[in-house]
């Protein structure tokens, strides 16, 4: 054995010394196996014989779980290592031993994933293609051992797991390829929400908000900024955490360029936000800072309905001066102005609003007055 002989020898004399009744022997010869040649495959038969021929079960786990943390990480990653750990903790009956052990492989190896292409302009190594090729094989193999497993020893929910894992390397891999591709962003959340944890979709939300449109131009922001409408209705919604969904409206805002173009839906949906954490000072503010920021006719709409709802008749004076100080030539504008007088008895006021309505140089609808 000092000539330090292939595999084959050490093997022949473990098995010498077994038959001689000499076990702890034998297990001395494959420690000195393991440490001359520190490698996957060594590890892989010492823990076999120690299975089925030392019948020894606690050092043939030992053997394993050194291999996993012990080897150097392109030999401890292999397929090969986590496939026969899981088979040998199934063939022993410890079953949720088993789905751990293959649950992390799939989290570690990322199965289901597509291998990234070879950057343009770069000679592929054939060598590595080949090696890549028969590794993928295996992960494959041991995706499918995963597959076989739940359907034999797991429930509904091991199954649905195995199914889920397989989606979400998907959806990785596409949001990866295109990290705008919005519409993958979607899916993706949607399906977090539906079987994930709290922590999995707002990291879904996290990374896909991260990712602004190439340019600043509304069209390419349309579909974006609902990534962020949806994080804050789940955080209302599902997680029932109000702070935060305003947090996230609050993140929203900061980043859409107002000088060149705004969203009223987002600063509304904000402002309600507000109103349902019983806030009416900030939403208040937030629509001041809309109707200077934005301006558009929608947010003038909803900060009078608020104002009127809540009994405030010269808020809601206040505001339709501003209205329609922005766009006199709004003719609905003025009869709901002229409307709101004649609610409240203010015949005069109403009259008043009417004369000063018809006597604008520019009207949208001027038969409406």
């Amino acid at each position: 054995m000092k000539w330090a002989p292939d595999d084959g020898a050490y093997l022949s004399y473990a098995r010498f010394e077994g038959r001689c009744g000499s076990v702890d022997r034998a297990e001395d010869v494959m420690r000195r196996y393991a440490n001359e040649y520190p490698c996957a495959r060594s590890f892989l038969r010492f823990a076999k014989w120690a299975e089925f021929e030392a019948k020894d079960v606690g050092l043939a786990r030992t053997v394993f779980e050194s291999a996993l943390t012990e080897l150097e990480p392109e030999e401890s990653r292999q397929a090969r290592v986590f496939k026969q750990f899981a088979s040998f903790e199934e063939r022993q009956g410890e079953h949720e031993r088993a789905r751990v052990i293959y649950r992390h492989a799939v989290k570690l190896l990322k199965l289901g994933e597509k291998p990234a292409a070879p950057s343009s302009g770069s000679e592929p190594d054939l060598e590595e293609e080949e090696l890549s090729e028969q590794e993928k094989y295996k992960r494959e193999e041991l995706y499918r051992a995963y597959v076989s497993f739940e359907k034999k020893h797991g429930d509904r929910k091991g199954i649905e797991d195995v199914i889920l894992t397989k989606q979400r390397a998907e959806y990785d891999q596409r949001v990866k390829d295109d990290p705008q591709d919005y519409d993958a962003w979607f899916e993706y959340a949607k399906l977090e929400e539906e079987h994930g944890e709290a922590s999995a979709v707002r990291d879904v939300y996290e990374r896909a908000v991260s990712n602004l449109p190439p340019e600043e131009e509304k069209q390419h922001w349309r579909r974006y900024i609902y990534l962020w409408i949806y994080y804050a209705l789940y955080e209302e919604l599902e997680a029932g955490d109000l702070d935060r969904a305003s947090e996230v409206y609050k993140a929203c805002l900061s980043l859409i360029p107002h000088a060149k173009f705004s969203f009223a839906k987002v600063w509304i949906y904000a402002a309600k936000l507000h109103v349902r954490r019983k806030d009416l000072i900030a939403a208040r503010k937030l629509l001041g800072r809309a109707i200077g920021l934005c301006g558009k006719e929608k947010i003038f709409i909803e900060y009078i309905s608020l104002e009127l709802a809540l009994g405030e008749v010269d808020r809601c004076r206040a505001l339709y001066t501003n209205y329609l100080k922005s766009m006199p030539h709004n003719c609905r504008a003025w009869s709901k102005y002229a409307d709101l007088e004649r609610s409240v008895g203010e015949t005069e006021r109403c009259r008043a609003i009417f004369e000063l309505a018809v006597s604008q140089p520019a009207l949208d609808m001027p038969e409406m007055l």
